[in-house]
């Protein structure tokens, strides 16, 4: 008789699991969405946390390969130069050590060749600023610019293209 009262709360558990819409398989759904949710927010973090760039994107999109650039190579313009630069009837001077970067080997036999062009070239443009130009902001860049411009369109002129590729003041003192 017992066994017989065990049967029938069984029967009757899976009538009311059968007519109540199933509330275990809701529950196993809603885990799995959960489940889907949470594995699409850790996958998301860990783009970006892992330092995924657009750049990256951008470049994996465009199918573009980098190439890194030639070695470099530097010649240092010897001796330094010194300029008179006058400021309120004082004299001022400027020395100026410079090197130039290429990416050619063949470019310094190019300046080498016409060093005493870039030099007087170099000389006109630093004797041509003052004090306060110098001084301004963005001062000295402008001055490696112009220098830049100079010995470029002496090796334009002499080769048909530019060469150097910087213009480094490796010194630079005013007194």
């Amino acid at each position: 008789m017992a066994e017989d009262t065990q049967e029938k709360e069984l029967n009757l558990d899976e009538a009311s699991d059968s007519a109540s819409g199933s509330p275990k398989k809701s529950k196993t759904k809603l885990m799995a969405v959960a489940a889907v949710v949470l594995l699409a927010v850790a996958g998301g973090a860990a783009y970006f946390l892992l330092g995924h760039s657009e750049e990256a994107d951008s470049e994996m999109l465009e199918g573009e390969i980098k190439v890194p650039l030639q070695e470099a190579f530097y010649i240092t313009i010897d001796p330094a130069f010194v300029i008179n630069l006058p400021d309120r009837g004082k004299q001022r001077f400027l020395q100026a050590s410079i090197t130039l970067m290429a990416r050619s080997s063949a470019t310094l036999f190019k300046v080498e060749q016409h060093m005493p062009v870039i030099r007087h070239n170099l000389t006109n443009v630093l004797s041509a600023q003052t004090i306060s130009s110098i001084q301004s902001p963005g001062g000295i860049e402008q001055v490696r610019m112009e220098a830049l411009n100079q010995i470029n369109a002496i090796l334009t002129v002499e080769y048909g293209s530019e060469a150097i590729e910087q213009v480094l003041f490796t010194a630079f003192v005013m007194q």
